[in-house]
């Protein structure tokens, strides 16, 4: 029978609903992307009483960022003007100080904040930039130290926290960052916790960890990883496919034959294979999964997989409730 992995968030934020979902879920997840170290806490303690008070306490993961990208907190668009700044800010948050004289003369400048050094100096001019899950495509015209102009080739919406991609090649995850640690520390403090890191490329992320005795999930978010897949399956306990990135990485088009590819490779694995990204993404908006949803369940059944991992189902959908529903009845 398959496992199942529900996401808490705005939607389940409640006792009453957090206690329901408790009935069907095998673990909870929390986004640490979303949520500050404070508001971690407050969730964790939350969940902690819950378990309590229902007599039943299940492993909770802690979602690190890892080595995906996130901007900054912004103004929410639903399209970008022609031309866009993004630059490196530690404060996650636009500073109104640092307007780049360099880019001065073009009208109408969107300015983005990104905490991520490396991809300042990783990034060359003619790249493509992709933001919120491919929604917005950029193109790097210009750039220096610490910040890029581009130009936009596909324009979409964008709020913030975002992801941020490097199109064409990864940026390595070379230390732990502020936020990981922070969230980290929190979690450490509670026995229920356990951890996934995201994009997962070499499987040698988990040695930055080798201090933590926990249960550390490696997600799958870019085909690049599927060579080095041995290596990721020796050193961590468990492995996600998450198709939301990956589509984002690959292409939609190419995105069924990478996850056949994938299916393929991963009978050769020793660790259980969880099927994350829209599982009953319908159910966001609707109180019912389509039948193309119940289709591929089947699927991942049949290829193997362990269990599915449920995110805005059940973090900012209508009724995360009908997801426990619906999950009983077709597992």
């Amino acid at each position: 029978m398959l496992k199942s992995v529900f996401t808490l968030g705005p939607s389940s934020h409640t006792e009453e609903i957090i206690s329901s979902l408790l009935e069907q879920a095998d673990r909870f997840r929390l986004n640490a992307s979303h949520i500050n170290s404070e508001e971690l806490f407050q969730w964790l303690k939350k969940i902690e009483l819950i378990f309590q008070k229902n007599g039943k306490k299940i492993p909770v993961i802690i979602d690190l960022q890892g080595a995906k990208m996130r901007i900054g907190n912004i103004e929410k668009k639903e399209f970008l003007p022609k031309h866009i700044v993004i630059y490196y800010s530690e404060k996650n948050s636009v500073d109104k100080n640092s307007i780049f004289t360099q880019w001065e003369g073009l009208s109408d400048i969107f300015e983005i904040p990104t905490p991520h050094k490396p991809l300042f100096g990783e990034l060359n001019v003619g790249e493509l930039i992709s933001l919120n899950d491919n929604r917005v495509i950029v193109k790097v015209l210009k750039k220096n130290e610490d910040s890029f102009l581009c130009e936009i080739i596909q324009n979409g919406p964008l709020s913030s926290k975002k992801g941020i991609n490097r199109v064409e090649h990864p940026v390595f995850y070379r230390e732990i960052t502020n936020s990981d640690r922070e969230a980290i520390e929190i979690a450490l403090k509670f026995d229920f916790t356990q951890f996934a890191f995201s994009f997962t490329l070499t499987g040698y992320e988990r040695e930055l960890f080798k201090n933590i005795n926990k249960h550390f999930i490696a997600k799958i978010e870019r085909d690049d990883a599927f060579e080095n897949l041995d290596t990721i399956d020796k050193n961590f306990d468990e492995i996600w496919l998450c198709r939301g990135d990956l589509g984002a990485q690959v292409g939609l088009k190419n995105l069924a034959t990478v996850c056949k590819t994938f299916a393929l490779k991963m009978k050769t694995l020793k660790k259980d294979i969880f099927l994350a990204g829209e599982i009953f993404e319908h159910l966001t908006i609707s109180e019912a999964p389509t039948r193309a949803e119940i289709v591929a369940l089947g699927y991942a059944k049949d290829e193997g997989y362990k269990g599915v991992v449920f995110s805005n189902e059940t973090a900012i959908g209508v009724n995360p409730e009908k997801v426990a529903y619906w999950w009983n009845l077709l597992k």
